[in-house]
């Protein structure tokens, strides 16, 4: 996929399916991935680990809402302590664009990001 805000844009316009809870961009496969709750219970418990050993920054401030073609979207975001992670070409897709060095996870219900969010802080 070549990496576009046009690109990113008509990837997140698709309609999340039932069992869909998140969307991320994977640099690892440089795609934009929709996945359920089940896939999301294994990474943030990897960010809750890496939270406590103070690898990761999770402030409340960057759980935003976003739109997407006037859609609401819920947005999670995890920043690396010392800032040296690469930025987020998802946030390029959002009506109103934004520019985060970490991992943007969109979530179609506000209550799946808090309460990741809140697991993850615990």
């Amino acid at each position: 996929m070549i990496i576009t805000a046009k690109n990113i844009k008509a990837a997140l316009a698709r309609e999340m399916k039932p069992y869909e809870t998140f969307i991320r961009f994977y640099h690892k496969y440089g795609t934009i991935v929709f996945n359920s709750g089940f896939e999301l219970v294994d990474e943030i418990r990897m960010w809750r680990k890496q939270y406590k050993q103070g690898q990761v920054n999770l402030n409340v401030n960057n759980n935003l809402t976003k739109t997407i073609r006037g859609i609401p979207y819920y947005i999670l975001v995890i920043e690396s302590v010392e800032s040296n992670w690469r930025f987020d070409p998802i946030g390029l897709g959002f009506d109103e664009e934004l520019i985060i060095n970490g991992i943007i996870y969109v979530f179609k219900r506000e209550r799946d990001r808090d309460s990741s969010f809140d697991y993850m802080r615990s």
